[in-house]
């Protein structure tokens, strides 16, 4: 007979799991022990649950598969909060297998009731609480994660997987149907109102990107003679475009928020409808907006928005029925203006001449990188002041492998949603975007990344404090000093947990470091110290200082 931790091994095998990340205890040892045994398996063990968890998401995300993590009980548990609300938010496919306390030991010192996960995080959890009912558990956890798009936590006493059991062979369940076309009513539905319209905006989501319509897209905009925009998650899809207008929401300009009010259709492809996308209903207008989205209810604490038109379906499907009725089959579609391609390095600004000491220029710096990059490339981004730099790019980064990790607002979650990304796809060059103080919450897996020779470059934006909060202070004349920490030796940090790492004080020495990993990638970590006087568009726009308040270079200087 066999032990529940083995049965428990073999359904996850079943389901396709070959990646596993974890942080073992006495709850989940064995499985894990187990689960590393097989072959085609990898268990990467991290040195924080939550990392673990931001892992999983990360790796999810760029495979499209299920993610799988593993903690132990308790305290293994508790850490798991915050990533957990953040992947749900990003509603990404994971089973987190937690084992849990005894079921056979009425106290425990570890005891924590695993089912306030569902109030605490908004996710599912599954208890196994005996023989009978865990092959049912066992399909439940994995069948949910793939339909709902969210995270399951699945619970499973240690002292119940020790046991001996004699169950019949693992069947996974039926995965979800394709992607589902739109009904004729609707595409009819869609057309009149576009018939009927001047200008259209199309506005392009996640789904839109990960669903690959962006060429459908393009073809309908050239019809149509439309304006596109997309959400942040699909930072880049349609760039190139003469009459593109860039993020959407609390980042468009005065002038672009001008000529959205202006439009009399929007189209929203695969884009949550958020109080960020539509300013709260003061963008864009509800009765003149109509959203495609790929299910009834796509979950988002901001998606307050109420579209007069609501299309269930896939952006694909959806956009080549329309151009059947829209664009004859033989009719020829001219290509829409181009934007032409800045000559110069993008450079902030707000700043004249910079001092050493006050360090790199953040908007060159991250133009740097993005010019020292070729596609295809993998780029994950976290969250901070420098994230607003990313999203106001002149060159933003091809929407396709990108990941943006800000949900639920969170810090640090993009460093180790890197490193699973990374593994998820060996073959394409990963580069990370991180801030400093969000690195901090995660030095230790920098030894994770050495450990397991994770191809990844970490470029550290590193403005030595709490930039958010930093430009906020200042703004508000209260006592700035209090979010600068100063400069860490990350760079020395890394190289003593393994990793190759250097800090350099020009563009030429960043454009040299990017250079050296896409030869090899091997773990890298690059500190790039930027001037806390740089201050992206959004916040000179929504935090303007005054100009009494003498905010002179050198009192940026800390």
């Amino acid at each position: 007979m066999t032990r529940i931790h083995q049965y428990v091994a073999d359904a996850f095998v079943a389901e396709g799991v070959d990646t596993v990340f974890g942080l073992m205890g006495d709850g989940n040892m064995a499985w894990l022990a187990e689960m590393a045994g097989r072959p085609g398996v990898r268990v990467v063990h991290a040195r924080h649950e939550a990392a673990a968890l931001a892992m999983a998401d990360g790796w999810a995300q760029a495979a499209g598969e299920v993610g799988v993590c593993s903690v132990t009980c308790g305290p293994g548990v508790t850490n798991l909060v915050t990533p957990l609300r953040v992947a749900a938010h990003n509603r990404t496919p994971v089973v987190v297998l937690a084992g849990d306390t005894p079921v056979g030991t009425a106290v425990h010192y570890q005891s924590f009731d695993i089912g306030s996960l569902r109030a605490l995080a908004d996710v599912d959890v599954v208890a196994v609480r005996s023989h009978g009912d865990l092959t049912a558990k066992l399909r439940a956890a994995f069948g949910t994660a793939r339909r709902s798009r969210r995270p399951v936590v699945l619970a499973l006493p240690y002292d119940l997987a020790d046991e001996r059991c004699d169950l019949p062979v693992y069947v996974p369940p039926v995965r979800p149907a394709g992607p589902a076309p739109a009904r004729a009513r609707d595409v009819e539905a869609v057309r009149s109102r576009l018939a009927a319209a001047g200008r259209v905006l199309l506005l392009l989501g996640r789904g839109a990107v990960a669903g690959g319509a962006l060429g459908s897209a393009e073809r309908l905009a050239d019809h149509l003679g439309a304006l596109t925009g997309t959400t942040v998650k699909a930072l880049g899809a349609l760039h190139h475009r003469a009459g593109d207008l860039g993020v959407v929401g609390g980042f468009s300009s005065p002038e672009a928020r001008e000529r959205i009010a202006g439009c009399d259709v929007v189209l929203a492809l695969g884009a949550a409808l958020s109080w960020h996308t539509t300013l709260g209903g003061a963008l864009l207008a509800p009765e003149r907006t109509v959203q495609v989205v790929d299910r009834e209810d796509p979950w988002d604490p901001d998606d307050v928005f109420d579209p007069g038109l609501k299309v269930v379906a896939d952006c694909r499907l959806f956009l080549e029925q329309l151009l059947e009725v829209l664009v004859p089959a033989d009719a020829a579609v001219t290509p829409g203006a181009r934007r032409p391609a800045p000559a110069a390095l993008p450079r902030s600004p707000d700043l004249g001449d910079i001092e050493p000491a006050d360090g790199l220029d953040p908007v060159a710096a991250l133009a740097t990188v993005r010019r020292a990059l070729t596609d295809p490339v993998q780029l994950v981004v976290g969250a901070g002041h420098f994230w607003n730099h990313v999203v106001e790019m002149p060159e933003p980064p091809a929407p396709h492998r990108l990941q943006v990790h800000n949900g639920f607002g969170a810090i640090a979650q993009a460093f180790p949603a890197a490193l699973g990304a990374a593994l998820a796809e060996p073959d394409v060059p990963t580069v990370v975007l991180e801030g400093d103080g969000s690195l901090m919450m995660n030095l230790q897996e920098l030894e994770t990344a050495a450990r397991s020779a994770i191809p990844l470059l970490v470029v550290v934006i590193d403005d030595g404090a709490y930039g958010a909060e930093y430009h906020k202070l200042v703004a508000s004349g209260m006592r700035a000093a209090e979010s600068v920490f100063g400069f860490a030796d990350l760079a020395g940090v890394a190289r003593a947990l393994g990793l190759r790492a250097t800090t350099p004080s020009s563009l030429d020495e960043l454009a040299a470091a990017v250079a050296t990993f896409l030869d090899d990638p091997a773990p890298t970590l690059v500190d790039v110290r930027v001037t806390r006087r740089a201050r992206a568009g959004r916040y000179r726009s929504t935090y303007p200082v005054d100009a009494s308040q003498n905010r002179s270079p050198s009192s940026a200087r800390h």
